[in-house]
């Protein structure tokens, strides 16, 4: 899209052309960028002027301003309670380039269906959102009070996909205050951030009034009519249909004009719910609508619906869901730190005592070795003396030489070598050192072994942390969660461009105010 101020002249065009203004710019198809009537290529993208100007009557007819081939050429209906939906005149049309689509290729995001429910107080929302999710999540009454005050979103698999579902209390209703109609559709906006894959009309088989055929009107003059693109119409009550044995063609081909101009205007889709139906015959009408809701994507490409408004909360979301990453990737930095020494602190006394006594053990065998190997070395040179000595001794005796003085000195060299022995028997040195050594040994396997047990400790609780780092839910599941409770709905989406595109004179572009 083209720059702030061209965003502003495509807004003020549109207006213009609802407040019968004429205008003097026309609209790219390829880029959206305001351009002078005088310009025949957008000065953005280089395209050629298409038949799209700003202004140009869109009256009864497609954003492009041409009026559909078919009232019904894209409908969806339940002949009886057992009967898959069918599809009726043939193949749905493939509009032209989408001037609003967001790519939702995001890995976060891509197993994801986002559906908002749109109709007024009474119409059955509540009941067609328990329906579609299979639960009791919205409080459900029958009654014409409102039962849901504020959007409500929630979440549920069916059938392979996870639904992302926002029932819309009355806020289109022209009686609501504008303050809080734009907080609850920035609400709205950030619950379904990039944007929906569906905008589901929700009325009964009552007549349809002037209140709600104006509330349909309030909602396009928020949203703009490319929602069409994105439309279905849901009929509760189905099951008074098949008590009078009529079908949905039946009833639509007797509902007032202006209905009928939507549904022609959302290409024809539409489907009856009977919200009290169970079990198979539920779930038969949820998968002819995500039917429907496939064909919508697959029509647009994969993309779903977004406008200014959605553009700007887009930014905000991801710049929240970084910034929660962001937070998340610190905390968990500073808990393994903590861990780690937590860990080494309940593990630290033992394995110094285990070093200590290790070191203490290991200086005595060294000591003993040492005394030991003394005690050995001195034993063998008595014992070379004394064997050198008797061989003289021996030697003199062939000759005939006297070797009293030899005697004498090998009895002292054996008494000597009996002390010796008798020193070392009484100080069992080598006894002592075989239980020093065992003593050693025993220590080094409890050190080995506490050590193992602190390091899988350490392992058990950085996995603990892996797993619940991992259940944590999506950073877009919180950002949305905070929209959803009100947090920071003021930076979200900012007030001028909400209240700018249903006020020309207080349009003011201004962008998004600071983060949550």
């Amino acid at each position: 899209m083209g720059t702030a101020d061209e965003r502003c002249m495509v807004i003020i065009g549109k207006l213009r052309s609802e407040t019968g203004q004429a205008s003097n710019h026309w609209e790219c198809d390829g880029c959206s960028a305001s351009n002078s009537m005088k310009q025949k290529r957008c000065r953005s993208c280089g395209d050629r002027r298409g038949s799209r100007p700003i202004p140009g009557g869109r009256k009864g007819g497609h954003r492009n301003g041409h009026k559909s081939d078919s009232d019904n050429d894209y409908d969806f209906d339940f002949e009886d309670e057992d009967s898959k939906p069918r599809r009726r005149h043939g193949k749905p049309r493939r509009h032209q380039r989408r001037r609003r689509s967001s790519d939702c290729s995001d890995d976060d995001l891509s197993d994801e269906v986002r559906i908002v429910l749109l109709g007024k107080t009474g119409s059955g929302k509540s009941a067609t959102g328990n329906t579609i999710l299979n639960g009791d999540y919205f409080e459900s009454k029958l009654s014409g009070s409102s039962v849901t005050s504020r959007c409500l979103r929630k979440s549920a698999s069916r059938f392979g996909k996870r639904i992302h579902l926002v029932d819309t209390p009355g806020i289109f209703d022209t009686s609501m205050a504008n303050q809080e109609v734009q907080r609850e559709i920035v609400k709205c906006i950030g619950m379904t951030s990039p944007g929906p894959h569906a905008f589901v009309l929700v009325l009964n088989l009552s007549r349809f009034t002037q209140e709600e055929e104006d509330s349909v009107n309030h909602f396009t003059s928020y949203f703009g009519d490319d929602v069409y693109d994105y439309m279905i119409v849901l009929f509760t009550r189905k099951d008074d249909l098949d008590y009078e044995g009529l079908t949905l063609d039946d009833h639509v081909r007797k509902v007032p004009k202006p209905l009928k101009d939507i549904l022609r205007r959302c290409g024809g889709r539409k489907i009856a719910f009977n919200n009290r139906a169970t079990g198979a015959k539920r779930d038969q009408q949820v998968q002819g609508l995500l039917d429907i809701v496939d064909d919508i994507i697959q029509q647009n490409r994969g993309k779903c619906y977004t406008n200014d408004m959605y553009v700007e909360a887009e930014t905000v979301m991801l710049q929240k869901e970084a910034e929660i990453r962001r937070a998340r990737k610190e905390r968990k930095q500073q808990e393994r730190r903590q861990i780690e020494r937590e860990v080494e602190s309940k593990y630290r006394k033992e394995l110094a005592r285990y070093k200590k006594d290790e070191e203490d053990m290991s200086l005595r065998v060294a000591e003993l070795e040492s005394e030991r190997d003394y005690h050995d070395s001195k034993a063998n040179k008595l014992n070379n003396e004394i064997d050198r000595l008797r061989d003289k001794i021996a030697d003199d005796k062939r000759h005939g030489k006297s070797s009293t003085h030899l005697e004498r000195k090998l009895r002292d060299l054996e008494d000597e070598l009996d002390k010796l022995k008798s020193k070392n028997k009484g100080s069992d040195v080598h006894r002592e050192l075989k239980k020093m050594r065992e003593e050693l040994d025993k220590t080094k396997k409890r050190a080995k072994k506490m050590q193992k047990e602190k390091e899988q400790q350490m392992e058990m609780r950085l996995q603990e942390q892996e797993r619940r780092f991992a259940e944590m839910q999506k950073p877009r599941e919180e950002v949305r969660q905070n929209v959803e409770q009100g947090n920071g709905l003021e930076s979200l989406v900012s007030e001028s461009v909400v209240s700018g595109i249903v006020s020309v004179g207080k349009l003011i572009w201004t962008g998004i105010s600071k983060l949550f």
